[in-house]
């Protein structure tokens, strides 16, 4: 551990965390952190680590992004759901969405007018 320092551990995160985040497109913000978070550990590095290295890489999404993502994940869950009606296929949309990780506003948005995209 001598040889490898913590400034260097924590600059190699950084850019292994950056290219995670480019890679990545239809995915939530919260996901994309965890995915980003995930990958880091499995390349060995230490939770302090990590968590200094996000502190510094932009995992977030701004609006137009995270509604991208979330139409495109609601296009594929209303094929899914597509045999449900009323109550039932908004909550079955509304749990998967959210288990994908979109905050609960943008999911409403999204069901409250479907065709807005």
């Amino acid at each position: 551990m001598k040889e490898y320092p913590y400034d260097i551990q924590i600059e190699h995160a950084r850019k292994l965390a950056g290219k995670s985040v480019k890679k990545e497109k239809n995915i939530s913000e919260r996901a994309l952190r965890l995915k980003v978070e995930q990958t880091l550990l499995r390349k060995g590095f230490p939770r302090d680590v990590i968590l200094e290295a996000l502190e510094d890489v932009t995992v977030e999404k701004d609006e137009d992004e995270q509604w991208d993502s979330l139409c495109h994940h609601a296009e594929k869950m209303e094929r899914r759901y597509k045999n449900h009606e009323g109550f039932e296929y908004e909550q079955k949309m509304k749990q998967a969405l959210y288990r994908k990780g979109f905050p609960i506003e943008l999911i409403e948005r999204y069901l409250s007018n479907p065709d807005m995209d």
